[in-house]
């Protein structure tokens, strides 16, 4: 191994002991929005309702849109849109609706 490499590997090695793991991730969704600048977030799996500024959402936010979140050192950070979630809940709700329709 080169001096390049052991280097690399040693700064690998101690960035991977900095990083500080989330206590848990899973998913959120936007629920609604108050007042105009606050956003209420609902963590179901941990049954957990949270409400944010409108300016911490990521940018493509809308009602019905699900998140991945984490919570670290007791405060809970939106990671990123989860779209895969977002798609299947949406389809989900318009097959209901269908469902409701014809009834």
């Amino acid at each position: 191994m080169g001096i390049n490499s052991a280097m690399y590997l040693q700064f690998i090695i101690l960035s991977i002991g900095f990083y500080q793991q989330p206590e848990w991730e899973t998913k959120a969704v936007l629920d609604r929005l108050e007042n105009n600048d606050q956003a209420v977030i609902l963590i179901e799996e941990w049954k957990e309702e949270v409400i944010v500024p409108i300016s911490n959402l990521p940018a493509g936010s809308a009602v019905n849109i699900w998140f991945h979140v984490e919570k670290q050192d007791g405060e809970i950070a939106i990671v990123s849109i989860d779209y895969k979630t977002s798609a299947l809940e949406a389809l989900k709700v318009r097959r209901l609706m269908d469902k409701l329709k014809l009834e």
